[in-house]
């Protein structure tokens, strides 16, 4: 029989076996009506753990316990009930706990359609531009390489400093198959003026590690945190300095039902993504870049790391503050040079084409340029 800690530590990632566990935990302090504690602490899933077992020797209708978990959860958002449901099926088939087909309609009619719950507002140019002006390192630095490079904010708190490549052009940085989401490695760039910042965050970076040593206050000993690190700072530190900026900047504000902030450094990414797109690139690349992976990409999609650098440098504009705001005249130039491009490219063709005809002495196209010739 797997319990409730045993089937967590499944899972690879500490993330997913820190999911399953609160999955599996709101699941029995329901069946057991128990009343959670604000922070669930080690002693409190150990007791869980013991509950798990006993329900596995229990006589119960799980379809039954599973749609009134459904009902249970009729505060979360869709997709945490989604989330939530999935953990509790997946330990039910690992204990070889089978649900009728009919049972488990039953529990999807019962779900929650999946849409996006928390409002979010829209970061635009002019909106970043805002924001940095009331923000300092390093923070300035991590929201321009996470605008350009499209990471993660987990990823790029993890990214380490042989990772980063500052004299490739355009600034190259590797991303590490365990520190990715996907548990699949990738490499990404960022822009010329990510690369600015950075170099002065580096500039400075020991000097305010002294400073923020003398105020530690963290769990872990000082010595423990990792030093190797681009921006050696934990999620929290950093969604703290951003609630800051955005409280001096005036755009702080939270969302009603989700008490979540309407600007969040995952809108950075999605900033990246969409940008990059309208830029020019193609969606499979900047897709590819940011981490998404498809049920085709790998298999079908070869770029080789050149393609994919000459494209970025072309599209670079698209994901740096200071160009962006003339996107459309640049997209509009950059459309007319292509066609220009594209009326040269025929003429030649044809021209070619002619070159070829005369040395075959065609009678047609010699009297055509004699004609020319003669007016």
């Amino acid at each position: 029989m797997y319990s409730l800690i045993e089937f967590s530590r499944s899972y690879r990632s500490k993330g997913s076996q820190d999911a399953a566990k609160v999955s599996l935990a709101k699941f029995f302090e329901m069946i057991y009506h128990l009343t959670p504690p604000r922070y669930r602490k080690p002693d409190w899933y150990e007791m869980l753990d013991s509950y798990s077992l006993n329900y596995l020797e229990e006589s119960r209708d799980y379809s039954k316990d599973l749609l009134g978990y459904v009902w249970s959860l009729d505060e979360f958002a869709p997709k945490t009930v989604q989330k939530d449901i999935s953990f509790v099926k997946l330990w039910l088939e690992n204990n070889d706990i089978e649900l009728k087909k009919s049972s488990l309609n039953t529990v999807h009619r019962a779900m929650p359609i999946s849409y996006p719950i928390s409002e979010e507002d829209e970061i635009s140019p002019d909106i970043l531009k805002r924001m940095m002006s009331h923000t300092k390192q390093p923070l300035k630095s991590i929201i321009l390489v996470m605008l350009s490079s499209g990471m993660r904010i987990g990823e790029c708190l993890s990214l380490d400093l042989a990772d980063l490549n500052l004299e490739s052009e355009p600034t190259e940085l590797t991303i590490r198959a365990k520190k990715t989401k996907t548990k699949k490695f990738r490499y990404t760039f960022i822009s010329s003026e990510a690369r600015s910042e950075v170099r002065e965050w580096l500039r400075i970076r020991d000097s305010y590690m002294i400073t923020a040593r003398k105020r530690w206050t963290g769990s872990k000993p000082w010595d423990e945190c990792p030093s190797s690190l681009v921006f050696p700072f934990a999620q929290p530190t950093i969604n703290s300095m951003l609630r800051t900026v955005l409280k001096k900047s005036d755009l702080f504000r939270v969302d009603d039902t989700t008490r979540h902030m309407t600007i969040h450094s995952h809108m950075f990414r999605k900033f990246f993504i969409s940008q990059l797109k309208a830029g020019g690139m193609n969606e499979d690349m900047a897709e590819m870049l940011a981490g998404h992976v498809g049920p085709y990409q790998g298999a079908y999609q070869q770029y080789t790391k050149e393609q994919v650098k000459k494209t970025y440098l072309q599209a670079e504009y698209a994901v740096s503050l200071n160009a962006v705001a003339n996107m459309p005249k640049i997209r509009a130039d950059l459309e007319q040079s292509k066609e220009t491009q594209q009326a040269l490219a025929s003429e030649l063709i044809r021209l070619r084409a002619d070159m070829g005809s005369l040395a075959r002495g065609d009678p047609d196209v010699i009297k055509a340029y004699q004609y020319v010739g003669d007016k």
